[in-house]
């Protein structure tokens, strides 16, 4: 199966749950994979505390002619289980990577993990538009606030004229939710019209240090997570993988 994970605006935390979702899975699903389409900045490397020696743009010469193998041998294992296919990190390669590229990596993909979550950036370029229309289910990162609600409101009508299909394939994963957020998470649902995948608490204070040092929010091994946003992540990665 494959995952888009989207969010129209940045700084909502897509990438800490994406990677940290897929670090979840792992212990539930032996081949996990997590995707970085951000081919500006990246991100992934860094949430992961990686250098990888191998990127995306290592598959460009054969991309259309891809297989499991290709994937295999480009991907880096982080100590988690999860492979990496991570961004090359530059400019030049945002317009070389267009949908039938994404299609092409996205079908390599199912062939060899079980789960891969593709980490999607904010803007709706080709490589974003193609990893909307290729994955299994899109989950939309929202927060509950105002800015990020109506930020998601405009990329769901502009995703609509592009007449990708999300109907069936589309939900929402609420971050940061407390008491005393803006919007509740059933507002959020009816203004967008999008049935809610799962819902993180708030809970910065003790997952800014592991996030900032690149470790995971998740325990390996089937532990028990210890906070509350492992362990709303650890009952999301079961929902994904069950």
């Amino acid at each position: 199966m494959v995952v888009a994970v989207y969010s129209a605006k940045g700084g909502v935390g897509r990438t800490v749950l994406a990677g940290n979702l897929a670090m979840a899975a792992v212990s539930r699903r032996s081949r996990v994979a997590l995707m970085d389409l951000n081919l500006s900045f990246g991100g992934a490397e860094v949430l992961l505390d990686m250098e990888p020696a191998k990127t995306l743009a290592d598959l460009f010469p054969v991309l259309l002619e891809l297989n499991e193998q290709h994937l295999l041998n480009m991907a880096v294992r982080h100590a988690s289980g999860v492979h990496l296919l991570a961004s090359p990190v530059s400019t030049a390669w945002v317009d070389r990577l267009g949908r039938d590229e994404v299609a092409a990596l996205v079908q390599a993909c199912r062939e060899a993990f079980d789960l891969t979550l593709i980490d999607l950036p904010a803007d709706l370029n080709p490589g974003t538009l193609g990893g909307v229309a290729e994955a299994d289910h899109i989950l939309f990162v929202v927060t509950p606030d105002v800015l990020s609600v109506r930020a998601l409101q405009v990329s769901l009508t502009a995703l609509g004229d592009y007449g990708l299909g999300l109907e069936t394939r589309a939900s929402l994963l609420v971050n940061r939710v407390d008491k005393l957020a803006e919007v509740s998470v059933d507002d959020i649902a009816k203004l967008t019209g999008l049935p809610v995948f799962g819902q993180v608490r708030s809970d910065y204070r003790r997952i800014r240090t592991p996030v900032n040092l690149g470790m995971p929010l998740v325990p390996g091994g089937g532990k028990k997570a210890r906070t509350a946003v492992g362990s709303d992540l650890q009952a999301l990665a079961e929902r994904l993988t069950g």
